[in-house]
């Protein structure tokens, strides 16, 4: 995307350009120059470039990259190809053949097949099985049959959500990367909660779901979602403080 984007806006991506925006931005701030006779000087030339890329630049989402990898299922070479949910490889001989499947590279850049992690549950869609997937805001489930069908749910806590008593509990992540936790039939059901949810009821108000929190103050403590509660146990106080375990530290105090 990098190279796609120097090669259509070479004025633009450079170093020279940035330092002459900066001395730009210093006139506009100190009252020089107008900033929209600036825009304009900057707009024009740069709409002409605009059309010219919109026109001429590679479609990356319908390339097809060739590959030496075989298709299990009808023995024809496979490609990679662009998705909403990232890159997979996909088998040359589509439509009459659907086959998918995930994958990576190794450290000398060899394409290696991701075995599929299948569940126990079905599509909504098309009733074939779901696997689980990792995106940008995590792990997530999509039917099998991808990109035949396009269904995608997010992985559940197997906790049921306390508002609707329809849904589960779902960890997901936020577009600036925390996590947390909400009802998987959003937007239906729009229930959140920020820390992990635990299947208990609160024994100050009586709602359905408590939450674990662990602070260096407080310790390991569960709380009640409802914050109108405000029921507090702490159930670890020195949890805070401990630091985090390590496959070696643990193996060392093991040994000793």
């Amino acid at each position: 995307m990098t190279e796609l984007l120097v090669l259509s806006f070479p004025d633009i991506l450079n170093v020279e350009f940035t330092a002459g925006m900066e001395d730009q931005l210093d006139d506009i701030e100190n009252g020089k120059t107008e900033w929209n006779k600036t825009l304009g000087k900057f707009w024009k030339p740069f709409q002409k470039t605009l059309a010219v890329a919109k026109k001429n630049m590679k479609n990356i989402k319908r390339q097809e990259v060739p590959t030496d990898v075989v298709c299990d299922k009808c023995g024809k070479t496979m490609v990679i190809k662009w998705g909403k949910l990232g890159s997979f490889l996909a088998c040359s001989g589509y439509p009459e053949c659907s086959n998918t499947q995930d994958f990576k590279k190794d450290e000398q850049g060899k394409i290696v097949i991701v075995p599929k992690e299948y569940t126990d549950k079905k599509c909504d869609k098309c009733t074939k099985p779901l696997v689980v997937k990792s995106g940008k805001f995590g792990k997530f489930l999509a039917c099998s049959d991808y990109p035949n069908c396009k269904f995608t749910t997010a992985v559940t806590l197997g906790i049921p959500c306390p508002v609707c008593d329809k849904g589960e509990m779902a960890q997901k992540q936020s577009r600036f990367r925390r996590v947390f936790y909400s009802c998987n039939r959003w937007p239906d059901c729009s229930f959140s909660i920020w820390d992990k949810p635990i299947q208990k009821p609160c024994p100050q108000c009586g709602f359905a779901l408590l939450t674990e929190k662990i602070t260096k103050r407080a310790g390991l403590m569960h709380k009640c979602s409802q914050k109108e509660c405000g029921f507090i146990e702490v159930i670890d106080p020195l949890a805070g403080q401990r630091p985090a375990s390590t496959p070696e530290t643990e193996e060392t105090s093991g040994s000793s």
